[in-house]
């Protein structure tokens, strides 16, 4: 569970297609290429890129993005340009 301090300053931000995006100080860099369908569950999240929904929360979700091969499946339709910028990201 996040703590308080994580709570007060992460936000939820919607788009027209009903996906969330959490905001704030203290969110991760990998919510910029993945998606909440369901406000309140932050286990269930979408790739942007190929719309495969993991139930692992945002680390599965980077797996997935990073082609990590494991308990998640690769992301195939993860354009180069953004696939190096996601690496760049995940060393960081």
């Amino acid at each position: 569970m996040a703590s308080s301090d994580q709570q007060k300053n992460t936000n939820l931000e919607g788009s027209s297609t009903g996906m969330f995006k959490p905001t704030g100080d203290n969110v991760d860099v990998f919510w910029n290429w993945n998606s909440l369908k369901d406000k309140n569950n932050r286990k269930s999240v979408t790739c942007d890129f190929c719309q495969n929904t993991s139930t692992g929360g945002i680390c599965r979700a980077k797996r997935h993005q990073l082609q990590i091969k494991g308990d998640v499946g690769s992301c195939k339709n993860l354009p180069e340009d953004d696939k190096l910028e996601i690496i760049s990201a995940y060393e960081k």
